[in-house]
């Protein structure tokens, strides 16, 4: 049975939940390999076990509700790992007798890392700023540290039960700033003495992401317009909330300008009045589930093109601000 660090991974959840892909590719360091395992198992072919981890940490992506207790939360993706692998075994007409994830292989690093890199990219999520190698050894010194940890984190948090400076509050200050796409974010500044357990924002129900910056302040990127709760609390649990509206947030979607057929190619215009285009962001699914780029881009124009395809493209195109597109076009024979 795999062994984790629940604490670690508790934590990479809370930070996955409002989009951190730091996170994300460290929980993916952490679990990886056991997942790899787990398949390879039933599968006993590398490519076939590549492909479900690649759909098995989609999924948790493309999941909206993550569990945050980690053990229900590995529990799942082992779930997800089951019902893939089961599709996968199914398709090829074969079954696979009394699996033993201890005897099989472990994923190549180089594998892994472009496994997770192309995980990110076509759930239109941030590269992670670590190697997987650097990740997956920092969560090696997590679990043969553990112990120790715990016992030192409950004597420093003994330690500042006993001095009045636990009960000081924090303070901070929130600057809204704008880049040149018009894209919207908040400043959080804060000053306070002890350690900072966690920045959360929050509109509505929806998490907000949050990121740290190298000079120990806090970005806040809404996602939507309305009244935004701000929390910031440090390790001794106290916490200052500050509540402000939420109103210049880019949610409009991109917009088709025009379209046609031309010697092969499919031509697209697309604009968008708000953040602008994310011209990286831009792809195409096959009916064959096959990712398909853009063969030019002329950003000036706003006009991208793609091979005529065998039937029907799924194009997907989002604004700087994550506002999506989905366009389905369908290629007829009148269409050329």
């Amino acid at each position: 049975m795999a062994k984790y660090d629940y604490s670690y991974i508790r934590s990479l959840i809370r930070e996955i939940r409002v989009g951190d892909s730091d996170a994300f590719a460290a929980l993916f360091a952490a679990t990886c390999q056991n997942q790899y395992h787990r398949a390879y198992a039933k599968l006993q072919n590398e490519y076939d076990t590549q492909d479900v981890l690649q759909k098995t940490y989609s999924m948790i992506l493309a999941s909206d509700s993550i569990p945050s207790d980690p053990k229900v939360f590995l529990s799942v993706m082992d779930q997800y790992n089951d019902l893939l692998c089961s599709k996968a075994l199914e398709a090829k007409g074969v079954t696979s007798d009394n699996p033993n994830p201890d005897k099989a292989p472990d994923l190549d690093i180089d594998t892994a890392e472009t496994m997770l890199d192309y995980i990110l990219h076509v759930n239109h999520w941030n590269q992670s700023s670590f190697k997987l190698e650097t990740l997956a050894d920092y969560n090696s010194y997590r679990k043969s540290k553990s112990t120790l940890q715990r016992v030192i984190l409950a004597v420093i948090i003994v330690f500042f039960c006993c001095l009045p400076v636990f009960f000081l509050k924090p303070g901070f200050t929130l600057t809204e700033e704008k880049d040149d796409s018009n894209t919207i974010t908040y400043r959080v500044s804060i000053s306070a003495i002890l350690p900072i357990e966690h920045v959360t924002a929050v509109i509505g129900n929806t998490y907000q992401q949050v990121s740290k910056e190298n000079d120990g302040t806090y970005v806040i990127h809404p996602a939507t317009n309305g009244e935004m709760t701000v929390d910031v609390t440090l390790i001794s649990r106290q916490y200052k909330e500050e509540t402000i509206s939420v109103t210049d947030v880019d949610e409009t979607i991109p917009e088709v300008t025009d379209k046609y057929m031309k010697d092969g190619m499919v031509h697209l215009f697309v604009k968008d009045d708000g953040s602008g285009i994310d011209y990286d962001s831009i792809y195409a699914i096959t009916d064959s589930s096959e990712t398909v780029l853009p063969s030019t881009i002329d950003k000036d124009t706003g006009e991208v093109t793609f091979p005529k395809p065998d039937g029907s493209y799924n194009v997907y195109i989002s604004d700087n601000n994550g506002n999506q597109l989905h366009l389905i076009l369908t290629i007829t024979p009148n269409n050329g």
